[in-house]
């Protein structure tokens, strides 16, 4: 009865989900919602977005101010009246206003394209396509050459193509698929050697925890203690320690967005098969990679 009533206040990190899906601001009732405008195109970098509920603006506050900001401000004194509209009182200095003349090309790009909606179309069936592929990845003596986090697991007797349409029509797994690689024996190979084979093959992938310590933990099975057992023994973020103790910490994530084509999927998963996946041979070992620069560089 006595009881105060608060309010909590929400912001929604919408950088990663705008950049291949639609936010419907009049399903969902966020506060705030950031965005990265370089995510959604490619370029500008360093350009984005903080988007603010007309209520909200006012409870907003400023601990320091720049040039723009405010109408009025005395020199020898702590008086300072910031500018009224919401966007003049936050944006201090010159804002990057080049930057802002390139993502009109970006947006003109997208209707080009047939929306978010065939962006979000199209990265999930590219999704799901790599994921079964990736999922279906087998060492001559039938073991997983890979782990892949966060979607669905393969049902019993489950072809890759089934294991695809399940997935696509779920539409749920988004545009990002993470996973680690074990060889035959069922050892971990650490996602920096898998980077840096991609790299002499001209494929770009990213590596680590992605600055997202949440699910790092949760798929990884990383307890607190033994995040900071590692810290103590030298891992810290962005270095090269990708096993500690035989276990991973982190994993590789391969990133689909509008412009990727199915042949470049195609392409990651034939350069994991002839890389990773150990045949009966003599020596039983990943092939060695060839130096060439001839092959054209796939960014994910």
């Amino acid at each position: 009865g006595g009881q105060k009533r608060t309010r909590w206040l929400v912001c929604v990190d919408a950088a990663k989900l705008c950049a291949t899906d639609r936010l419907d601001l009049g399903k969902y009732d966020p506060d705030f919602v950031s965005l990265s405008l370089y995510k959604i195109f490619g370029y500008p970098t360093g350009l984005g977005a903080l988007v603010v509920k007309t209520a909200s603006g006012s409870l907003l506050r400023k601990t320091y101010f720049g040039g723009g900001t405010v109408e009025a401000s005395v020199s020898d004194g702590l008086f300072v009246q910031t500018r009224k509209d919401l966007s003049e009182k936050f944006e201090d200095g010159t804002v990057s206003f080049l930057s802002i003349c390139a993502a009109r090309h970006g947006f003109a790009l997208l209707e080009r394209v047939g929306g978010m909606e065939n962006v979000r179309r199209h990265v999930n069936a590219l999704g799901g396509y790599l994921y079964a592929r990736i999922q279906g990845l087998r060492h001559h003596n039938g073991k997983p050459a890979c782990v892949v986090y966060g979607y669905p697991p393969a049902l019993l007797d489950e072809g890759e193509e089934a294991l695809m349409t399940r997935v696509v029509q779920q539409g749920t797994n988004g545009s990002v698929v993470s996973f680690n690689v074990m060889d035959a024996e069922g050892r971990w190979v650490g996602y920096s050697a898998v980077e840096r084979m991609a790299t002499l093959f001209g494929i770009q992938v990213r590596t680590g925890c992605f600055c997202n310590p949440g699910a790092c933990q949760k798929y990884l099975h990383l307890s607190e203690e033994a995040i900071k057992k590692n810290l103590s023994e030298g891992h810290v973020c962005w270095d090269q320690n990708d096993l500690m103790h035989g276990q991973p910490t982190g994993s590789v994530r391969v990133s689909l967005g509008y412009m990727t084509t199915k042949d470049e999927v195609d392409t990651f998963v034939d350069f994991l098969r002839a890389h990773f996946v150990q045949r009966q041979t003599a020596t039983n070992q990943p092939r060695q990679p060839s130096t060439s620069t001839s092959t054209p560089a796939t960014a994910f």
